[in-house]
């Protein structure tokens, strides 16, 4: 599942960023040394792109905003777009187009005037916000106090309803409450186990279809054997084996990477996110332009195999870390202990539901940015 969140986040992005051409014309704001980053009112930016442990963004944003962070906060509007991806996100201003949320917890007090897509593990819709158009949503709990102006689809745990919803609901979840001052214009149709709670009161215009889930007798060992069989120890031994390669094979460009992505952590989360969103874009306008194929396709090669190696990296980046809290080493040790640590931590975060793929992101994104800023430094010290 992580997976395919992880896909779905890039490709939404892609798709923001190749409709609004915002790559061309961004605002990038680096955090303090501290890692926060505050977007003052005296400060009006146009596509914005930020990153830091706290954001808070204060003025109003002309085009679209771009945020990666921990603690995230937008107090102001929003013209177009909004893609956040962070821990605990706020969204207490207006948005003038859709909403992209890759969190673990999400509050929206504002209004969005487009489309609302959030993968996150709790997300809150409070009585003073509204949603103009649909709303998708991919979690573990949901609380929907607010208004909906179209239709509502959702894949959650628990999941109430409290406020109005112009369209229709398809909802597929274990518990459903909807409540007497709810109000679905449309039809209310769910997939669960039991029967949802309609309190007294609650105003369905539309048809009600329950569809049950039946519940699946499992093993006393099934579930178990579901998320550790034998690929799942495979996989561990696959990394770990590639980790050691890297770690001894190819130290001397290991090392630096592993120094430059901890050292410089925010630097490299942001380069190496935007990395990974900008340089598809720099390949596609390559390719339609008449330097031709040739060219996009030694980039494209060469970004594939940049990908591959962060992947390889960030389990040894992530035990690297591990490794020096452990052992208060003064700097980040790179042997096979910090291998195996990491490999293995980052392979068990991964079965965390809703939010075991955001580790995984975080060190694959700043091992990519340590890439690309050894790339820039080898390319101006051969320039001079």
């Amino acid at each position: 599942m992580h997976f395919k969140r992880l896909t779905f986040l890039i490709v939404s992005l892609a798709i923001i960023l190749l409709s609004n051409s915002v790559a061309l014309a961004a605002d990038f704001k680096t955090p303090n040394e501290s890692g926060n980053l505050v977007i003052t009112k005296d400060k009006p930016a146009k596509n914005l792109f930020v990153f830091g442990n706290s954001v808070k963004i204060l003025s109003d944003i002309k085009g679209d905003l771009f945020i990666f962070g921990n603690i995230i906060s937008i107090d102001s509007d929003v013209e177009n777009d909004l893609f956040v991806c962070g821990n605990v996100v706020t969204v207490n201003g207006e948005v003038g187009g859709n909403l992209f949320a890759f969190c673990s917890i999400l509050q929206i007090n504002g209004s969005i005037n487009g489309d609302t897509y959030c993968f996150s593990s709790a997300i809150t819709l409070s009585k003073t916000s509204s949603i103009k158009d649909d709303l998708f949503i991919s979690g573990e709990t949901a609380q929907l106090y607010g208004n909906v102006g179209r239709n509502v689809s959702l894949s959650c745990r628990d999941v109430s309803f409290e406020g109005e919803v112009a369209g229709s609901i398809k909802a597929k979840a274990t518990n459903i409450k909807v409540s007497s001052a709810a109000t679905i214009k449309g039809d209310l149709i769910y997939e669960s186990r039991k029967e949802a709670i309609i309190e007294e009161g609650a105003k369905i215009y539309g048809k009600k279809e329950f569809n049950r889930i039946e519940t699946k007798t499992r093993g006393p060992l099934e579930h178990q054997r579901r998320y550790f069989g034998w690929f799942f120890w495979l996989r561990i031994i696959i990394c770990i084996v590639t980790g050691l390669v890297f770690a001894y094979l190819f130290g001397n460009f290991t090392r630096p990477v592993v120094k430059e992505s901890l050292y410089k952590f925010w630097s490299s989360l942001g380069i190496g996110f935007a990395g990974l969103i900008l340089m598809p874009i720099a390949i596609l306008i390559i390719l339609i332009t008449i330097i031709g194929a040739a060219l996009a396709g030694i980039f494209a090669s060469l970004y594939v195999l940049m990908l591959c190696i962060s992947i390889a990296l960030a389990g040894i980046v992530c035990g690297s870390l591990l490794l020096k809290l452990i052992t208060r080493d003064t700097g980040y040790p790179l042997n096979w202990l910090s291998v195996i640590l990491g490999v293995v931590v980052l392979s068990f975060a991964r079965l965390i539901p809703f939010i075991g793929w955001v580790p995984c992101f975080v060190f694959l994104l700043i091992g990519l940015g340590a890439i690309f800023k050894l790339i820039f430094k080898f390319l101006s010290e051969k320039k001079a």
